[in-house]
């Protein structure tokens, strides 16, 4: 027992949740299951995301705003949309020339004249003999597209929604609207903006993860980033999206809170 301000008390230890990752799921009203996930560290920014009716991810930082999460992927380097599905290993190089295997494929960048810097074809067109033909004549030779196999199709489409409903085109337009959502004021510079979001999960200064949810990170995600590293990095960030993506497939399931792996003992000395 301890005498707090003159009166005998005992202190009791907590069972706190662990830091990591946690996946869970629940119901909207009109019977869709609804997926979310948390990144708790042990100090620094909370990150949940969520899926929505229409299948968008949403990302909320610290229990703020919520806003689609694409802006996090392109705050965090990943700019274009191109550079979304590649993390995500949706897209596939074809040559112009196998023309009969590219119709009805899906454009995921504009494609641009190198020497004009004129658009020759939008992004989000669909291919067909006279684009094909058109990209021949402009000498391009090879094109990325989205590789629309059946196992893909959850995630391309979640992706895709998820694209349509953010306002932003690139990194810069990113975090600049980050800062803005998280700090309510305009960013003064682009710099400053980025330092900030950076800070914010890949520094130990302000985040910081611990041994134990670098540890159960790496053990959820099958990763092998050193226990030292105490920070997230940029793969996290894709395994809790491709977790989600497959959660809405089917083919995992939620985690259980009251697990005792899934927590850890808060002493009196904390």
């Amino acid at each position: 027992t301890f005498i707090i301000n003159g009166a005998e008390r005992i202190i009791v230890s907590q069972l706190q949740r662990s830091p990591g990752v946690f996946f869970d799921q629940n119901f909207h009203p009109n019977g869709t299951k609804l997926f979310q996930a948390r990144i708790i560290p042990f100090r620094g920014s909370w990150v949940d995301f969520t899926t929505d009716i229409f299948d968008c991810i949403y990302a909320i930082i610290d229990r703020r705003r919520k806003f689609p999460a694409t802006i996090l992927l392109r705050a965090i380097g990943f700019s274009t949309n191109l550079d979304i599905f590649r993390a995500f290993g949706l897209t596939k190089e074809y040559k112009t020339s196998e023309g009969q295997k590219l119709i009805g494929k899906n454009i995921v960048d504009d494609i641009v004249n190198e020497k004009t810097g004129e658009i020759i074809v939008e992004s989000e067109t669909i291919l067909n003999k006279t684009i094909i033909k058109l990209l021949s004549k402009n000498k391009i030779k090879s094109i990325e597209v989205l590789d629309n196999i059946k196992e893909n199709e959850v995630a391309i489409s979640v992706l895709t929604n998820t694209i349509a409903k953010d306002p932003t085109a690139s990194s810069e337009d990113a975090v600049m609207l980050l800062y803005q959502n998280l700090r309510s004021g305009e960013a003064p510079a682009y710099d400053i903006a980025f330092k900030f979001i950076e800070k914010m999960f890949f520094s130990t200064k302000k985040y910081d993860l611990g041994a134990v949810g670098r540890y159960r990170i790496n053990k959820k995600f099958d990763l092998d980033i050193p226990v030292e590293d105490a920070v997230l990095t940029k793969q996290d960030f894709i395994e809790v999206f491709t977790y989600l993506i497959s959660m809405r497939k089917g083919e995992r399931g939620s985690d259980d809170i009251d697990h005792l792996g899934n927590r850890r003992v808060r002493t009196v000395g904390e």
